[in-house]
């Protein structure tokens, strides 16, 4: 069997997979997701069943916005203080970043955006971004530092924290209505933030208000602004404490997206991969088409939440054949392996 082969199916870490775009699987629940109209915001998914794939997705793949701003982990180290504020607060604080963030980004491409947007418009956004940045940069150079997105700084100051309240209403009511006003000439602007519990906190422990404020203001702002969207990507066992301490986002009830996989989704996953690499399902498993596709369907019908399951499943019973179809028998003998690896994962994501 070809080392294409034995190499894509070894590639579970999304994040680290240069080859991603030419198999990329979309889902039901993705292509809702990525749908501007869709009240969809926060993304839901058991570690595994593909969250940074679904990141990678929005922000690298998917061509349905002319502007797109990708925060994650690797990208960003924006914490901010431990000083448990509630809520309220902190997605008051959220609205104002992710508007200023927008802003932000149309500014650094402004000049890939005149046919798109009214230079007024551009000039506007730009007065709102660098007023923002002598506010900051004033306040940093007496507190020793302030963060907001994509701005580098961080705070430091106790006494400061919620940076939000550096600014008059007037300003953020501004700020607001210029994003709005550039959306409605056409432009489409999506944020995606994956894993917003370590972007925005240093701590072990997740903050379910600093987590629920970030969630409201997406919901908030994707709802107010058409044409402008904020996707959070969480593991299922960071939003179900949210959803439990923070009671308004149940006043959104089809919040909530969940990353999942039907059957014929991850055969095509598989299939997919294996034509990326020049085979066909007959040629990497025993039997007749019909057979082989039987056959990965049965092992999608005992994997735990989808494709990183699957893929370790099938590299396990490759490992086995060493380099020879695979059968109904060899299935068998990896199952128990690729259970307990299974088993592992879902234990270190619920070990609290």
């Amino acid at each position: 069997m070809s080392e294409k082969v034995e190499a894509v199916f070894k590639k579970l870490d999304a994040g680290t997979d240069s080859n991603l775009g030419s198999y990329f699987a979309r889902t039901t629940a993705i292509d809702e997701l990525a749908r501007f109209a869709s009240q969809k915001v926060v993304a839901v998914g058991l570690k595994g069943v593909g969250k940074t794939a679904a990141y990678r997705y929005f922000t690298e793949f998917e061509k349905g916005a002319e502007i797109v701003v990708g925060i994650n982990p690797d990208k960003f180290s924006l914490y901010l203080p431990d000083t448990k504020l509630n809520y309220a607060t902190t997605r008051k604080q959220f609205e104002h970043d992710l508007v200023l963030e927008a802003l932000r980004t149309v500014t650094q491409n402004r000049s890939s955006l005149k046919s798109k947007v009214r230079k007024s418009l551009l000039d506007r956004a730009a007065g709102q971004v660098k007023s923002y940045t002598d506010t900051l940069k004033d306040v940093a150079d007496r507190v020793g530092g302030i963060s907001i997105l994509g701005f580098g700084f961080t705070i430091h100051h106790p006494q400061i924290p919620v940076a939000v309240g550096l600014r008059e209403e007037r300003d953020i009511t501004d700020a607001f209505n210029i994003l709005k006003e550039i959306c409605a000439d056409g432009l489409r602007i999506r944020i995606v933030v994956d894993d917003p519990e370590h972007v925005f906190s240093a701590s072990r422990e997740v903050d379910t208000h600093l987590i629920g404020g970030f969630c409201l203001a997406a919901l908030r702002l994707s709802d107010a602004i058409p044409g402008f969207k904020v996707i959070a990507l969480l593991k299922s066992h960071v939003y179900y404490p949210v959803l439990l301490d923070v009671d308004d986002l149940r006043k959104y009830p089809d919040h909530m997206g969940r990353l999942c996989w039907i059957k014929e989704e991850l055969v095509e996953v598989v299939a997919k991969r294996l034509a990326w690499a020049g085979f066909s399902l007959t040629s990497f498993f025993e039997g007749t088409e019909k057979q082989a596709r039987k056959l990965v369907e049965d092992m999608c019908a005992n994997v735990r939440n989808g494709p990183r399951d699957l893929l370790r499943w099938l590299d396990l019973s490759l490992q086995l054949t060493k380099g020879t179809k695979i059968g109904e028998r060899t299935v068998s003998q990896t199952k128990k392996k690729m259970s307990l690896d299974s088993l592992g994962e879902f234990e270190s994501a619920h070990k609290q």
